[in-house]
């Protein structure tokens, strides 16, 4: 706002026409500004007057309006005056969080802690990262606020009527926050009313309706990508969502497996600020688990203004320095780890050992065997910092060198592997001897085969498996004094 006009209606409660009489306005109980109003009003009939001085609301806060008139004889003095209280609010330069829901259930919705979680896991312990209110007792002025950048307003289960009274009053006040800035996450899974109109130009909550799948519409949207992982986009739940929500200007963000056009999450843009709506239950009643609580820490996180800390995954897995019996495992540094762990993997016999890092590598010397594929994955550990530990690396596979006896110091090796079922298999020191190569799948059928004559010391084969399906596979080498295996990962 800036230099603005003010505008009041008034009415004629009587029975004749009114006519010839003073209204006025003051802001902050200064000075009256009063004008003669010189129109007639009919009788049970209302009338604007656009007073001739202006007023400068252009500095940044919240203005009570008290406007009257004076009428000669009037004899309801009860009506003669009203109060308003309207807010120029600057850019949103604060990044307080506030989660707000009803106090008349005592707990949130469902009585899950689904939601304060999610809060914590963002933003981190409440009264320190952010503010809890309710629709009931809330002061909205110092919510909507520049100092406030994230408010999650929750309607959900018992708590869905007392959310559609606080948006009658206090909706146009939320909507300029949001202009000016903010972002908001306006979420109900009702089980009482009706549906209710969620305002932002005619959005609706239309209730009943019961999704158990809901899935993604863009896999590539933040919120299923992060910080928190895995979160992925497909999900079912009794239910995951009991309504649905519509409006213009919306991008869906997720929707029913089975009926794409009905949205139970949404957003758009909204002057500087952002709105996400939905109809979604707590998360707790998602699946899969850990998932479901990761995408609600996403949304807010998303929304948020803060930056995100969280222990990151390591990434990069690779593994060098292989021999019959060693290898180096390594894996990109983390900023703020204070230790990794480490876990092995013996993919033929299954056993797991468990390990503690200090730095970004691993070295496993003399505990090997050959010709056996070992698999590694990696988590961070960040107790100082965040005291948080982060998900698991995925799985880096490679295979030990194989001697193939006591006597010759032949050896076997292939790469990549993982690999996408091509890969090459190199055969070192066994030159002028034949050997029959067979590739068995997990139910033990002969995917590939052929007969390879060694016919230099350090021979290469490459290998194309096709219309091969994912998994892991043995890869055997024979003949009458040699029997070899090898266990490679095919992926897509």
């Amino acid at each position: 706002m800036g230099i603005e006009n003010v505008t009041v209606t008034i009415q004629n409660f009587g029975s004749e026409p009114l006519s010839g009489f003073n209204v006025s306005y003051n802001v902050d109980g200064g000075a009256a500004i009063t004008e003669f109003y010189a129109g007639s009003i009919a009788a049970y009939t209302t009338a604007s007057h656009t007073f001739a001085t202006t007023y400068d609301f252009s500095t940044d806060g919240c203005y009570d309006i008290a406007a009257w008139t004076s009428v000669d004889g009037d004899g309801a003095a009860v009506n003669d005056d009203h109060n308003e209280t309207v807010c120029n609010l600057g850019p949103i330069t604060g990044t307080g969080a506030v989660y707000i829901y009803s106090n008349t259930t005592g707990g949130e919705p469902w009585f899950s802690t689904t939601n304060t979680t999610a809060m914590n896991t963002v933003f981190g312990p409440e009264g320190i990262g952010w503010t809890r209110n309710y629709f009931e007792t809330v002061d909205v002025f110092s919510v909507f606020n520049p100092d406030n950048c994230f408010v999650f307003l929750e309607g959900s289960d018992s708590h869905a009527d007392e959310l559609e009274t606080f948006l009658a009053t206090y909706g146009a006040d939320i909507e300029n926050w949001v202009a000016s800035g903010g972002k908001l996450l306006l979420n109900s899974a009702p089980n009482e009313g009706d549906g209710m109109s969620f305002g932002f130009d005619g959005t609706t909550l239309t209730y009943a309706y019961y999704m158990s799948n809901a899935t993604a519409v863009d896999a590539a949207h933040p919120i299923f990508n992060g910080p928190f992982a895995p979160a992925g986009t497909d999900y079912t739940g009794g239910s995951f969502g009991h309504a649905l929500v519509s409006g213009t200007g919306y991008t869906n963000v997720m929707v029913d497996l089975f009926s794409p056009s009905s949205a139970v999450l949404a957003e758009k843009p909204w002057g500087d600020g952002r709105v996400m709506v939905g109809g979604m239950t707590t998360n707790n009643f998602h699946s899969p688990l850990e998932n479901a609580a990761n995408l609600r820490a996403n949304i807010i996180a998303y929304l948020s203004c803060v930056e995100i800390l969280f222990c990151e995954t390591p990434g990069g897995l690779f593994v060098d320095g292989i021999t019959t019996d060693d290898a180096v495992c390594h894996w990109n540094a983390i900023d703020g780890a204070d230790q990794y762990r480490f876990v092995l993997q013996n993919t033929f016999t299954g056993v797991i050992a468990k390990r503690k890092a200090i730095t970004n590598s691993y070295e496993l010397i003399d505990k090997l065997d050959p010709l056996t594929t070992y698999a590694f994955r990696v988590k961070t550990v960040c107790y100082d910092d965040l005291a948080d530990i982060s998900a698991p690396s995925e799985w880096y596979y490679w295979t030990t060198l194989g001697r193939l006896d006591g006597e010759v110091e032949g050896s076997v090796s292939l790469y990549p592997n993982p690999n996408n079922g091509a890969f090459t298999l190199n055969i070192n020191g066994l030159e002028n001897s034949a050997l029959t190569l067979n590739i068995v799948n997990a139910l033990g059928q002969v995917v590939y085969s052929q007969n390879l004559d060694i016919n230099s010391a350090a021979y290469t084969q490459y290998i194309s498996l096709d219309n091969v399906t994912p998994g892991m596979y043995q890869v055997n080498l024979s003949n009458e004094q040699q029997n070899i295996n090898y266990s490679i990962v095919v992926t897509e």
